[in-house]
Parts: C-alpha cells; sequence; structure tokens
C-alpha cells in the first residue's frame, strides 16, 4: 500500500493505530483500494445505512474545523515568512549601502540568510518535521504545501501583505 500512493509503511502503520491520518488528496484513492466509502474511512468503521447520515454529518463537522485550524496555520507561516523578510532586507541592505569591510558585509550576509531560512523552516515546520521523521518523501510534502497554498482564498494574500 505505501509504495501505490509513494508514502512510508510508517505512515500507514500510524494510520492504522490511530495516530495520523492520510491526506485529503489521498482519501479517493485510498477508499477505492479500500473498498470502502470516505465517511466509513474518516468514521474508522464499516457503517450500516441507519448510521451513515449521522457518522457523515459529524465527519463533515470535523473536516470544517480542521480546515480552519488550517488556514490558521497557513497565514500564520506567512505572516512568520514576512516578518523573517523584514527582519533580513536592512542587513542586506546595510552591506549594499555602507561601505563596510569584507568580513563585517559577510557576516551581515550569513546572519540574513539564517534569518530567511530560519524563518522559512519555521513556517514550515509541520512539514519539515513529517519529512525528517521520514513519513512522506519531499515531493509529496512539497504538492502538500503547494495545495494548502492554493486552497487559501487570493484575498487572504492580500490581507497579509497590507
Amino acid at each position: 500500500m505505501a509504495e501505490i500512493f509513494g508514502i512510508s509503511d510508517k505512515t500507514i502503520s500510524k494510520w492504522e493505530r490511530g495516530n495520523g491520518f492520510p491526506e485529503v488528496s489521498l482519501l479517493l484513492p485510498l477508499c477505492n483500494e479500500l473498498e470502502i466509502t470516505v465517511n466509513e474511512l474518516l468514521s474508522g468503521e464499516r457503517l450500516e445505512e441507519v448510521d451513515y447520515k449521522k457518522k457523515a454529518e459529524e465527519n463533515m463537522v470535523n473536516l470544517v474545523r480542521e480546515a480552519q485550524e488550517s488556514k490558521k496555520k497557513i497565514i500564520l507561516s506567512f505572516v512568520v515568512v514576512f516578518f523573517a523578510v523584514l527582519a533580513a532586507m536592512p542587513l542586506f541592505a546595510i552591506v549594499e549601502y555602507v561601505t563596510l569591510n569584507k568580513a563585517a558585509e559577510i557576516a551581515l550576509i550569513v546572519i540574513g540568510i539564517i534569518i530567511l531560512v530560519g524563518g522559512v523552516l519555521i513556517a514550515c515546520v509541520d512539514e519539515v518535521r513529517i519529512v525528517l521523521k521520514g513519513d512522506i518523501n519531499l515531493e509529496n510534502a512539497i504538492k502538500g504545501l503547494m495545495n494548502k497554498f492554493n486552497s487559501l482564498d487570493p484575498l487572504v494574500y492580500l490581507g497579509i501583505i497590507f
């Protein structure tokens, strides 16, 4: 199963133990492979017709709540990156417009790069942690990040910038 979806067997083991959950992009393919409905997957059990509607409503509420939390995390990530750029740019400007010795220039550039990289790593901490643990490969983590950013309303981008 792990090979089919391009994920690690550790990740599937976490799903089976209830310690993790598949990404939304994997739900339909996973359900097709297991020959169950998404509602049954989200409920963690086979559902009788009478329980189906109730469980569907519960699952829908949970998904909406998780989507709202995810948007908050994405907005916070943008804010962190924005402030990292804001903190690093003056250092680069000093190097460009102020006469300094080479050692000071190099130090300011290195500090600026550390701030930028640190900001990006902090903003993407969940994906970085998942990749480092080997739960998902880097390509799938990047796709997941792009899906999260693409799911945001364009007005959110403007709200962050202004």
